[in-house]
């Protein structure tokens, strides 16, 4: 995995990004949302390539989770967890199998994004294997000569 983060320099960004044809959307999670959410997480954590979060603590940050839905079914989602003004992350993209390969990935990316840019975050980072579709929407592995750097604690 690498981290990749994204400089308000190089930022894609389109005023009010919002998708809603055709019952497609992202949207806002909301507290509704919770297990739909959590069960798509779960899917994510299954195949080893997204951290687990316990309901409760997912009660506490779904404020933070777009969801996309398609005829009324949320069938994916991703996070933008804001550290402080200089940084946020995007955490928790998962696409619900079926669904993959379409760009629901790269829209709820560019959404988290949109949301950053709005509250004047300066960087945005993520820790992802997918490196193809983060470093088409502008991110690189290295910004102003810092890289991430990882330590494994336990086995």
């Amino acid at each position: 995995m690498k981290a990749l983060v994204r400089s308000s320099r190089n930022w894609w960004f389109n005023k009010g990004f919002f998708i809603a044809l055709k019952g497609k959307m992202i949207r806002k999670a909301k507290i509704k949302d919770l297990k739909v959410v959590y069960s798509l997480l779960q899917e994510g954590v299954a195949s080893g390539k997204v951290l687990k979060r316990s309901p409760k603590e997912l009660k506490t940050v779904i404020k933070n989770f777009f969801v996309y839905e398609e005829n009324y079914k949320v069938i994916g989602c991703c996070s933008l967890e804001i550290y402080s003004q200089r940084l946020a992350e995007i955490r928790s993209l998962v696409v619900s199998s079926e669904y993959r390969s379409r760009g629901i990935g790269s829209a709820l990316v560019k959404r988290c994004l949109d949301e950053a840019k709005n509250k004047g975050i300066y960087q945005v980072l993520s820790v992802t294997d997918k490196c193809d579709l983060f470093e088409k929407l502008g991110f690189k592995s290295e910004v102003d000569e810092k890289q991430a750097m990882f330590v494994h604690l336990k086995n």
